[in-house]
């Protein structure tokens, strides 16, 4: 038997289960954690402009690593801004069984479009030998909150990628634009590699 699994991801995290004419719709509210909702739509209404998986049922263990979010700056400061018992609640909401159960969390590698400022952990021009290189913009609110969200799951996955690399080593000479100068390619390597080091020097 086939099944669709449908995600939108549009600020409201959602889920659909398609199962022959069925639809099953799972999605967050602005008061509830993730569970069932009522679906109006017939199954091929369900899914347009979403990113589909297609599953058969007869086939067990289909691999699937799991949910999560990003630890976005804008989100943190958010989060650490708020009295400490709602943010244990948003904790407990995101990370464990009584909430929505999500298992991966992704790093932003400096800045995101979703960050209070562009910055990148070497904003020095030509500092090939990145010796200004620091995550403290990072320990601000980022650390913290990925900190929190381990001792609600200490099973969560963890992956990190950069919005863009730092914008002296690109084209347009901003975070903003142009790409990649070949020249930069293996400093941006080191890049890399320090911000595993530093990451792992706080746990």
């Amino acid at each position: 038997m086939q099944m669709k699994l449908v995600f939108a991801l549009s600020g409201i995290l959602g889920l659909a289960v398609v199962q022959g004419g069925e639809v099953r719709l799972y999605r967050t509210t602005g008061t509830d954690a993730f569970r069932e909702r009522d679906c109006p739509l017939p199954s091929n209404q369900v899914g347009e402009g979403a990113n589909v998986i297609d599953l058969d049922a007869a086939t067990p263990r289909h691999p699937f690593l799991g949910l999560g979010v990003s630890f976005a700056e804008a989100s943190a400061y958010l989060w650490a801004k708020m009295p400490e018992a709602r943010r244990r609640d948003v904790m407990e909401r995101l990370w464990t069984e009584k909430g929505a159960g999500l298992s991966i969390g992704r790093i932003h590698m400096g800045s995101s479009d979703y960050s209070m400022r562009f910055y990148s952990y070497d904003d020095t021009p030509d500092d090939e030998g990145l010796a200004h290189f620091s995550i403290d913009e990072d320990r601000r609110f980022v650390l913290p909150a990925i900190q929190a969200a381990r001792t609600f799951n200490t099973n969560l996955f963890f992956f990190a990628s950069p919005w863009s690399p730092p914008g002296w080593m690109k084209t347009g000479e901003s975070m903003c634009g142009g790409y990649m100068r070949d020249k930069y390619i293996e400093c941006y390597a080191r890049y890399f590699l320090r911000f595993l080091e530093e990451y792992e020097k706080r746990g």
